[in-house]
């Protein structure tokens, strides 16, 4: 097999990807993506142009996006839903923004509530929309799955098979405790 050459005499791409890595503090982060990927079963990786020419690097767990493929098993399109907190007169307000992202367009919706991953942003939320041209011609998109059955099917996150063994193990536990409590109050005992 032919050797495919990954970077340049220069190190061009390593240096690129030490950059992102050293600006974004991924490092921090890791932790918790390995924790999303082995409890959820996948997350998405997403490289958000910069102004400046660099890139914005966001994970989001399988409840905050939906991947889309083609016939072919390749990433057609990827819808993200995340909230953020903006600070309002007397209180933080929490709100949403979708993003539907293709080779073609990056849309970007802002609403006050969760809006649906499948409801088309032209209408309800046509004041808060902002479409722009994808000018890297890709999606700047990786999806990481756990244990995936086949191309294009949702990852499996580790726990699912022992789910409901874990939380009737937690219900005991609770039920204990609460019977601990009744039956070891001093009152109890002195009045028997």
């Amino acid at each position: 097999f032919p050797v495919t050459i990954q970077d340049d005499d220069f190190d061009s791409r390593k240096k690129f990807l030490d950059n992102i890595w050293k600006q974004n503090k991924v490092g921090v982060y890791l932790d918790e993506i390995w924790k999303r990927h082995l409890g959820k079963g996948q997350v998405l990786f997403y490289l958000r142009p910069t102004k400046e020419g660099s890139y914005k690097f966001y994970f989001f767990d399988k409840n905050e996006f939906r991947d889309y493929y083609n016939i072919d098993g390749e990433l057609n399109e990827v819808v993200i839903r995340y909230s953020y907190k903006e600070r309002g007169n007397y209180q933080n307000q929490i709100k949403w923004i979708k993003l539907t992202i293709n080779s073609e367009t990056i849309t970007q919706v802002y609403s006050d509530s969760p809006p649906s991953f499948e409801q088309d942003p032209q209408g309800t939320f046509s004041t808060n929309v902002k479409t722009t041209k994808n000018t890297l011609g890709f999606i700047p998109c990786v999806v990481a799955k756990n244990n995936p059955s086949k191309p294009g099917e949702p990852g499996v996150g580790e726990f699912v098979q022992l789910a409901s063994q874990i939380e009737k193990h937690d219900r005991q536990v609770a039920g204990i405790d609460d019977n601990l409590d009744f039956f070891g109050n001093p009152s109890l005992v002195t009045t028997r």
